[in-house]
């Protein structure tokens, strides 16, 4: 960020800033319709048009979704937790798991060097 505006790099710092995601067949299909309805370069922006920022995005839709709503006067809006308390850092470490259980957890694939840091 420089002089309070978002400044996209031109490149990543590392080979590793740019990694392949696998994901399932029925996900990758639904992400590839999206990009190609998309009207904008950037897939994912904010309410108004803007760039998604990790503190906004955050506060305005990872903690609800995960914190729920329980106590909303608004009985209509009320809405269960789904995992109260769960971070990003939690969910890459839960992926891991999934990924040793898997067989597929390799250092490379959680963005680690050494093969002792996963």
């Amino acid at each position: 960020m420089a002089s309070g505006k978002i400044e996209e790099a031109p490149r990543p710092k590392s080979r590793a800033g740019r990694r392949w995601i696998q994901l399932p067949p029925f996900l990758a299909m639904l992400y590839e319709a999206l990009v190609d309805n998309c009207a904008d370069e950037r897939v994912f922006l904010g309410p108004e048009g803007g760039i998604l920022r990790r503190s906004n995005f955050t506060r305005r839709y990872r903690r609800p979704a995960w914190d729920g709503d329980p106590s909303n006067p608004d009985r209509a809006k009320r809405v269960p937790a789904i995992l109260a308390g769960f971070t990003f850092h939690e969910g890459r470490h839960t992926q891991r798991t999934w990924l040793a259980d898997d067989g597929v957890a390799r250092a490379a694939r959680l963005g680690h060097k050494l093969p002792g840091m996963v």
